[in-house]
């Protein structure tokens, strides 16, 4: 991992006392610390989703009503009762498939991200399609802040958000991470906790290099949660159509 400061001179930066790395450091410590997410084997939690751009790719209600479990350290996600009550899809970025409720085979792609290159992918989403958007989406949404120290995210720099008191990190993202985006922004709030994430969806190339904002309303947290020191996290409430709630840790992993 590197970073870079937008402004001032050597060591920090002089409008805001902090420099990149310094804020990233603080906003981990905000939700339980290294040690805490080293232990954590699996994020299991229910999820229901919707909106426009599942509607406009004919799967308005995919993303409804479904168990997840995140592995986090493994890149790999499990969307319970996907498809059909019983069924389950399974993402990894090398393969996303789908089994029954008997685990027979249904379905299945290798690199199911390369799938979203096509003219089609612009305007029709089949199964496996909204599988991997989900499974990506939700193992970097469900692995902030930590995501961010891999060695191929680069810290770009830290500035003021416009006017609201809060902090934007900017970051780029190496090409082998799945992820919405290369160049990303994290609004970060004085509590430490993410309140606006922008990014451009891959999947979606008609929006080109624009990086498209998710804004929050006002006291809302997007989709962070915090690793206490036993226990269950306290469930966030979602954003956009997306809620995530009843989230369990699994601590099955070593340190």
């Amino acid at each position: 991992m590197s970073w870079t400061l937008i402004q001032g001179g050597a060591g920090r930066d002089g409008s805001l006392g902090v420099t990149p790395a310094e804020l990233l450091n603080e906003t981990i410590e905000a939700h339980g610390g290294r040690e805490r997410w080293r232990r954590v084997g699996a994020i299991r939690a229910a999820l229901s989703s919707g909106g426009l751009a599942f509607q406009s790719r004919c799967q308005p209600n995919a993303l409804k009503n479904l168990k997840i479990e995140v592995r986090p350290h493994d890149i790999a996600v499990t969307l319970g009762d996907f498809v059909r009550r019983g069924w389950r899809g399974t993402w990894t970025p090398a393969l996303a498939a789908i089994h029954d409720d008997r685990g027979q085979l249904v379905a299945q792609r290798r690199d199911p991200r390369s799938h979203f290159s096509g003219v089609v992918s612009q305007v029709y989403w089949d199964k496996l399609d909204i599988l991997t958007f989900a499974g990506y989406a939700l193992w970097n949404y469900l692995s902030f802040p930590f995501l961010l120290e891999r060695d191929d995210v680069e810290l770009v720099g830290a500035t003021p958000a416009a006017g609201d008191g809060n902090l934007r990190l900017d970051v780029r993202f190496g090409p082998g991470i799945p992820t919405h985006s290369r160049r990303q922004s994290f609004h970060i709030d004085p509590g430490r906790r993410l309140v606006r994430h922008d990014y451009t969806r891959r999947a979606d190339r008609f929006l080109g290099d624009r990086r498209q904002p998710v804004p929050q309303e006002r006291g809302r947290r997007r989709r962070t949660l915090l690793y206490p020191a036993q226990g269950s996290s306290a469930p966030r409430p979602g954003d956009g159509g997306r809620s995530v709630s009843d989230t369990r840790l699994d601590r099955d992993r070593r340190p």
